[in-house]
């Protein structure tokens, strides 16, 4: 642990520094410069001080963004996890309340009265009985708690920080594959490797044309984790037989108006851009949970499950519940 951003984690970590102190700690931390075992050995420190929801995660997948995009979207991965889950894809969603949008995948999730599993015990609960479970970040991480106001300033500074990309990474139910969207493609064989130092079984991080998903306006970069081997490529809609559109066709609101559209998509009386951003998003879910499927025929199973009904039955089950 003799890198010098492990030791700044640390003294993050021990809580004893002023607010003014961890933000120039915090900015030292260069993104650009961070290893992919540097990142790893962030990750680990972080766990040691998370609360954890053991004997849960099995297969189940995360399907998670890092924010940070500005683009305003609908909830996209938020409402990807439904249909995934749907689809027979066991779901362990970590989230959080907006800190830069204007709504939060769990800003959402509260305004469609799904409830947050906010202890181990009722996550296992939600989980059992759904087959997916959703945990907020300020539930399973209190030391996070320790620089909220240093995170508040370089957030209004416009300043990214190692706390941008370390969400998708501390999963409390500690899942072992995974689909991130980033906001940053330079990130993407980082967060990927450290990924597999971090002994992931299948991952795959991507960034779309600006966005921390799997676009329609453009193209999007991936890195691909399986069997140990670590893939790049490029997807464009049309490769996936998908139609192309324009951001606004994507635009999300406040957390009222994003859990309409999330509504309206797993419905199937969305728009088709908006139904079609969530398939390809769900997809990357199907993609790494299953053994043997092509994202082809994962774009189709998701298509399906909508078309179905089956993802806005669990929206419904789920829908005031306790857990």
């Amino acid at each position: 642990m003799a890198h010098k951003y492990q030791q700044f984690v640390r003294a993050l970590l021990n809580d004893q520094l002023t607010t003014q102190q961890q933000v120039e700690l915090i900015s030292q931390i260069s993104l650009a410069k961070l290893s992919a075992p540097a990142l790893a050995d962030i990750v680990h420190l972080f766990t040691e001080k998370m609360i954890a929801v053991n004997n849960v995660a099995g297969k189940c997948v995360d399907l998670v963004g890092t924010g940070g995009d500005g683009k305003n979207t609908f909830n996209v991965s938020t409402t990807a996890c439904f249909v995934a889950c749907a689809a027979g894809v066991p779901m362990i969603k970590h989230g959080n309340q907006s800190t830069s949008s204007r709504s939060g995948g769990f800003d959402c999730l509260k305004a469609l009265n799904v409830p947050f599993a906010t202890t181990p015990a009722l996550a296992k609960t939600q989980f059992n009985k759904h087959k997916i479970a959703f945990l907020s970040a300020r539930d399973y991480h209190p030391a996070y708690k320790n620089f909220v106001e240093a995170r508040k300033i370089l957030a209004k500074q416009q300043q990214k920080t190692l706390f941008n990309i370390m969400g998708p990474l501390l999963n409390p139910a500690k899942v072992k594959r995974i689909a991130i969207g980033i906001y940053d493609p330079s990130l993407l064989e980082t967060i990927i490797e450290a990924l597999k130092i971090l002994d992931y079984e299948k991952a795959i991080v991507f960034h779309g044309d600006g966005y921390d998903e799997v676009t329609l306006t453009g193209p999007t970069q991936y890195a691909y984790l399986q069997n140990g081997k670590i893939t790049i490529g490029e997807l464009t809609p049309e490769r996936l037989d998908f139609s192309s559109c324009e951001p606004k066709d994507i635009q999300g609101g406040d957390p009222a108006e994003n859990a309409s559209i999330t509504t309206a998509i797993l419905a199937n009386k969305a728009q088709s851009a908006q139904r079609d951003m969530v398939i390809l998003n769900a997809a990357m879910a199907i993609l790494v949970s299953a053994e043997q499927m092509g994202l082809l025929q994962a774009c189709e199973l998701a298509r399906q499950v909508i078309a179905s009904g089956k993802a806005y039955k669990l929206l419904t089950q789920m829908q005031g519940t306790s857990t």
